[in-house]
């Protein structure tokens, strides 16, 4: 949402129904987190019910700028959790994550590969990426 817009209730899927219907504009993107909500709002049977007020973008960042250049209040944007964080300088924020029920997690994986050509070097990336300050960087920019 923009920093000066009413937050919308992330406490139950009720409520996140609620805020959606109560919404001036739903904003989300073509990419793969906007085909989830796509997805999501057809489940929750509210595609219909917000049709009028929904604007589709092709990407995170354009969803972004979108909700920043949105002055009623009430808009709310979707998008991956990386991309709002990137563009909160834009006057957004992170309200946080849908409830659980409906929420989505992204599961990441690691290998090094045994004749990978720069082994020593992926495994120095891999024990980066699960120290305990490559975690604090994931956490800081919203990846986990």
């Amino acid at each position: 949402i923009r920093n000066d817009a009413r937050v919308p209730d992330l406490s139950s899927v009720e409520a996140f129904k609620a805020s959606v219907l109560a919404a001036d504009k739903i904003i989300y993107n073509t990419a793969s987190s906007g085909q989830y909500i796509a997805k999501m709002l057809d489940k929750l049977e509210l595609t219909e019910k917000v049709a009028a007020k929904s604007l589709i973008l092709k990407t995170g960042k354009a969803v972004m700028e979108e909700l920043a250049a949105d002055t009623s209040g009430g808009a709310i944007g979707f998008g991956h959790v990386t991309e709002i964080l990137l563009h909160k300088d834009m006057g957004t924020r992170l309200v946080g994550p849908l409830p659980g029920e409906i929420g989505r997690n992204t599961i990441y994986a690691l290998a090094i590969l045994s004749k990978a050509e720069q082994g020593d070097s992926a495994e120095l990336l891999a024990k980066f990426l699960t120290s305990r300050e490559g975690k604090r960087l994931f956490v800081e920019t919203g990846v986990l």
